[in-house]
């Protein structure tokens, strides 16, 4: 893992127990749209903001290397390989 979630919040963890949820770390050129669109095609604005919510991050600053929590419920409907 990459940073920012080194100790999990008791939710992230019971989210990514309950397979609700997973990690994943910025890479260069990575945007919250192009995230979200790596799971749901198109992405809703509901998903790209829940990441944004759980997360509490400012979609324009994203850092390479940074961890994000992205949930995993029933609007997700295409999962495609995250490296």
């Amino acid at each position: 893992m990459g940073g920012d979630l080194p100790v999990l919040s008791a939710l992230a963890e019971e989210l990514i127990k309950k397979n609700q949820a997973m990690i994943l770390t910025i890479k260069p050129r990575d945007t919250i749209w192009g995230i979200a669109n790596r799971f749901q095609s198109p992405p809703s604005e509901k998903f790209i903001n829940q990441i944004i919510e759980l997360n509490q991050v400012d979609p324009y600053r994203l850092r390479i290397g940074q961890d994000l929590l992205i949930p995993l419920n029933e609007e997700i409907f295409r999962l495609v390989e995250v490296e």
